[in-house]
Order: C-alpha cells, then structure tokens, then sequence
C-alpha cells in the first residue's frame, strides 16, 4: 500500500492497521474530489427529487398501514382467523372497540380504503362508527348485524382481513387481475371483472408497434443522414431535430387538426376525389400510432446517427472488394457495428412509449387508452394511490424486463460474422 511508510510492514494485530486504512481512505477521497464534488448537487438532486418520491410511491402498493393504524385491535385478532364462516366474538369486539375510538377523520379513511376492495364498504363502515355505542359488552356481534345484515356475511370480514395487514399483497394482486380465496390461494378473477390485463396487452401492443415503425422509418434515415453531403444531411438533421423544438401537448394538438373529421387529412382526400366525405380518423388506434410514432422517431435516429458517423467507409469497400454484394455487405458488416445505436433507440422507444399519457388520452378512443391513463385516474380521481403504485411498478418491470430482452438479442457479439 503506498500510504505506508518505506520499511513498515503491516502484521495481523497491528494496532495501527486501522488508522491506516482510514489515512489510506482518506488520501483517496481527497485525491479524487475534484471529480466527486462537481457531482455532488446532480447525484443529490436525482436521490432526493426522483428516486426517493419513486421509491415511496412504489411502497404504497403494499402499505397496509392505513387500515392498521386505525383498527389495530381488530387487525390482531382477526389474525388468526381461517377465513371459513365468520370471525370469533373477539374479532366482533375489537372492531366496535376500534370504531368507537377512532377518529371521525380516521374512520373516514379506513372507509375508503375498504371500499377499494369491495364496493359498499365505505357505507357499511360509516354505518357502524355512527350507530355504535362505547360501551362493548358481550353483544358486539348482534349489535354490528343489527346495524346491516351485511356483517353476518364472511365477505366483509374476509375483506378486513386482507388489508389490515402492515405488507399486503392485494393491490399487487388486483392489479393482475388476481385474488385471493378464504383458503389463501390465488384464482384469476372471471372474464366480466378483469380489467387490466387487457390494458396491460393494449400498453405492450401500441408500444411495440409503435418501437417497430420507428426502426423501420428511422434506420433509413439515419444512414441518410451520416452518408449524405454535409448541406444535405444539416437539412435533413434539422427535419429530425424539429420536433424537439415544440412541446409535446403542441405536437398532439397539431395532429388532432389533422386527424379531425373536417381537418387536413379529409380534406386532401376530398380534394384528391378519394372519398366524398371525411373518415373517422380521431379517437382511433391510427391516430395514436401515428402520433405516437411522429414523436418518438427522433430516438431511434439520433444514437444511430452518431454511432453510423463512427463506422470508416472503408469496412463497406472492402466485403464488397471479397465478393459480398451490396445487401450482404449491409447485413453482415453495417448492420452488426449499428448495433449499439439501434438498441439505445429502441429501449427508449418502447420505455418511453410504454408510459404515453397524454397523446393517447387525446387522439384514441375507449379502446385506446394505457395503463397510464388508468394510473393517473386512480391518483386523481379515486385516490387509490395504492393500486395506482401496483401498475406503476409492472410498467417498470415490463421496462425491465424489455430492457433485458434487447441486451440479449441485439448484443452486437451475436450478431458479429466471422
């Protein structure tokens, strides 16, 4: 180690090893601080303003801690229920104990909570913090049905049950289109109630066709670019660059007047006598795609280009000069060495085409709409932050896991020709 002194050698036991270690530790910090502290204020921002808020709002989708705090006396006893038939009496009791202690506020909240999971629960829980009295006996039982019928049914209790747990899993199941039997098991929910997995197929389906256009436009014009005369290929990165320069709502709008039924589109093929009336083309899955291709081509051409300007022109010449046609010159030698540009193109445009909110909620229809959408309803509208973190953190993991899939395919070691 350099920061020992000539001659000293360092035994086990040394009593000094340790300080050395530290003098050694900070020499090398000090050393390195002209890199580390200009980084400092970016690496703080991205922890505190990015990743710490993701990481809590992720937490939501298992945070249980709502309902506990509000009957904690009800979510331990209740624990050791089977979910078979209905609850023992000291169940009955702690949850009027609950109810009959909390807070007007607190009760309000456990409501809502409990009316995410199963509609109606929101008044049967308002119900009984009303109507219920502070003195408990041993008639909790009757007094709860007396209030609704609903209490002498296993399904509220089953509902209770889930949620007043500190880690729970029901709006990760939920947002699979998943639950949960009495017995613990998990069942796929009948046809007529799912609701995301379709959306889920829909998110992955529009972000897909939107990424293959786009390399299908965008890789064409890309080598346009970097083999093109330096005006003409200025020309044509200005077009690419273009769209960078309006803001996305702008460039949305701008397509809703040409997609409207009395827009620019009809009307040139009204013009041309290809129709005698304008199509439908807002509020539909074209729309969308288009629009959403419009904006994400950039993405896909800038990595290319860059990486396309690298590749020396005399790699083409020479498979050409060893017999390789023009096509197989492409395929076999361009195509392998573009392979990290395009793969950068196309994780960004499937990640970011995987969260669209409002290009979608504008241009499609019903049939439309992603996962986002429906995660910014629950935010918004409902307030179910919990089920909202659920399908975020599944739009992430379909990042992830695209991500992955294209590390592993478009790795130019695969592709390379011996």
């Amino acid at each position: 180690m350099s920061f020992l002194s000539p001659g000293r050698t360092v035994r086990p036991g040394d009593s000094g090893l340790q300080t050395l270690i530290a003098v050694g530790t900070v020499r090398m910090f000090a050393k390195n601080a002209h890199i580390a502290l200009p980084l400092m204020p970016a690496l703080l921002f991205v922890v505190f303003a990015f990743l710490l808020p993701i990481l809590w709002f992720l937490s939501q989708a298992t945070n249980g801690r709502p309902v506990v705090s509000v009957i904690p006396a009800t979510a331990e006893a209740i624990a050791g229920w089977d979910g078979v038939g209905l609850p023992q009496d000291d169940v009955f009791e702690a949850l009027v104990r609950d109810l009959t202690q909390a807070e007007p506020a607190d009760v309000a909240s456990l409501a809502r909570e409990l009316n995410f999971r199963q509609a109606g629960n929101r008044r049967l829980i308002l119900q009984a913090a009303r109507e219920l009295e502070a003195d408990l006996g041993g008639e909790a039982r009757a007094r709860l049905e007396a209030i609704n019928g609903a209490w002498a049914s296993p399904e509220i209790w089953r509902v209770i049950r889930q949620s007043a747990r500190t880690f729970t899993t029901y709006n990760i199941l939920e947002s699979l289109d998943l639950e949960a039997g009495p017995d613990g098991g998990v069942s796929v929910k009948p046809v007529d109630d799912r609701l995301f997995l379709g959306v889920y197929a829909r998110t992955l389906t529009i972000s897909l066709t939107v990424t293959v256009i786009c390399v299908l436009l965008g890789y064409p014009l890309a080598y346009a670019v970097a083999n093109a005369p330096a005006r003409t290929a200025a020309i044509l990165m200005l077009l690419v660059l273009l769209p960078f320069w309006t803001s996305l709502l702008v460039r949305t709008l701008a397509w809703m007047v040409i997609f409207q039924r009395q827009g620019i589109l009809n009307g040139v093929l009204i013009e041309a006598g290809l129709m005698s009336e304008g199509l439908q083309f807002l509020r539909t899955r074209f729309a969308v795609i288009v629009s959403m291709t419009h904006i994400m081509l950039p993405f896909v051409v800038l990595p290319l280009i860059s990486v396309m300007k690298k590749i020396p022109p005399n790699y083409m010449n020479a498979a050409e000069s060893l017999g390789a046609g023009r096509i197989r010159a492409l395929v076999s030698v361009y195509l392998p060495l573009t392979l990290p540009g395009l793969s950068a193109g196309v994780v960004l445009v499937m990640t970011l085409s995987l969260g669209f909110y409002v290009t979608p909620m504008l241009l499609g229809g019903g049939g439309d709409q992603m996962i986002s959408n429906l995660v910014a309803t629950f935010v918004n509208r409902s307030l179910n932050w919990g089920l909202a973190a659920a399908l975020g953190l599944w739009l992430i993991v379909f990042a992830m896991a695209f991500i992955a899939v294209v590390g592993g395919t478009l790795s130019s070691k695969k592709w390379a020709v011996s």
